[in-house]
């Protein structure tokens, strides 16, 4: 994929898709990765900024947070995405005030349709796309990966490459837990996930819990937030409380980790309301549940964290002040200096994980520590 995590204009952006185009002419699709809300104007991506470049081949385009997807009218039509596409759970298929999708993908509707379609691929491919990422970690000095957002092609690739012992690092799996709208399918898929825990016992790959995305993210204005963004917008949760509760309660019971993505401050509260209610329940404790990001909490709730045996799983590389100034304006400077509260974490008494969120960012461990420990850029360290 174009690398564009560092591109600051569109017409940087555009450079980098038609290089990566010319030096990949056989591929169907032009890749590209990790767009900054801010390089593009007004933050809002559209399929006309790209359809003059590549009027018959499709776009395909992640934000740098893996939380949405841009894309140009070929691959709206290959997708066969059209004005009168209804948004999925959770997500949303961005229209124009003539009510005609713009290219803009967020949230799930990147998982439904962008994501969906290129995971159409056989296991050959799926086993090289793993050796890459095997190679690059190890490389890094990695040795063990968590993966939160396995699912069964996910599952089939560990297990192959285990059993042809070419799993070069551990993986522990935490079962991803799409919300449908209904219960039972969802306390399904819970279900499943306690199964594969008992399947994938191996020394290289093992199951532990489930994923649950709760929210979005802060630079989309996605997260679920108990104030609106600076913008006068707001964002439901992904996740409402009526479809979690249940959802973490069996989990709990079933002994399974929960790792809840919440990044705004009223999904983080969600998500601490039902670990502690499901744990109320189940008179359990010892689970190690954990939230993961938690970039803005409510100051009222972070001591919440360390009574209820709640891990901080946190990413340091996502407050790396060069892609930070969008956050900051999406929330403005009083809740922004309140942000990645690690220190406040550690105080409640919680545990603090760090780690690299990679694929949302880079993978390598040095960086993320220097940003964890300074608060600076690695990449404009003055």
């Amino acid at each position: 994929q174009a690398q564009l995590r560092d591109a600051t204009t569109l017409d940087e952006i555009r450079r980098r898709l038609v290089e990566w185009a010319e030096a990949n002419p056989d591929s169907p699709y032009v890749l590209g990765t990790s767009f900054l809300f801010d390089a593009v104007p007004d933050n809002e991506p559209t399929r006309h900024m790209l359809d003059d470049l590549f009027p018959d081949k499709p776009v395909f385009i992640d934000s740098f947070d893996l939380h949405c997807g841009w894309v140009n009218t070929a691959a709206l039509e290959l997708m066969e995405i059209t004005d009168d596409t209804p948004d999925p759970i959770g997500g949303e298929i961005r229209r124009d005030a003539e009510g005609r999708a713009t290219g803009y993908l967020l949230e799930t509707a990147l998982h439904d349709h962008m994501w969906r379609l290129l995971a159409r691929v056989d296991e050959p491919t799926r086993d090289r796309h793993l050796a890459v990422a095997m190679r690059a970690l190890n490389e890094s000095g990695t040795t063990t990966a968590i993966d939160m957002a396995v699912d069964g092609d996910d599952a089939g690739a560990f297990s192959r490459a285990e059993q042809h012992g070419t799993l070069s690092l551990r993986v522990i799996g935490h079962w991803i837990i799409r919300n449908t709208g209904d219960d039972a399918r969802n306390l399904a898929q819970v279900e499943e996930a306690a199964r594969r825990r008992d399947q994938h016992t191996g020394p290289m790959f093992r199951v532990a819990g489930i994923k649950l995305v709760t929210d979005g993210t802060i630079d989309a204005c996605t997260a679920a937030m108990v104030e609106p963004y600076t913008t006068g917008g707001n964002c439901d949760p992904i996740w409402p409380r009526e479809r979690l509760e249940p959802v973490v309660e069996l989990a709990d019971r079933l002994g399974l980790q929960v790792a809840c993505h919440a990044i705004g401050d009223q999904a983080v509260r969600n998500a601490i309301d039902a670990i502690e209610r499901a744990q109320r329940i189940n008179g359990t404790g010892a689970n190690r549940h954990r939230i993961e990001h938690l970039e803005y909490a409510d100051p009222a709730d972070i001591p919440r964290l360390g009574a209820n045996g709640i891990t901080a799983s946190m990413q340091p590389v996502h407050c790396d002040p060069a892609i930070a100034g969008n956050w900051a304006e999406m929330i403005g400077p009083e809740r922004a200096q309140l942000g990645f509260a690690w220190p406040e974490y550690l105080r409640s008494g919680a545990t603090l994980a760090f780690g690299t969120d990679t694929p949302t960012a880079p993978h390598m461990p040095l960086p993320n520590m220097y940003i964890g420990a300074t608060r600076r850029s690695p990449t404009r360290p003055d």
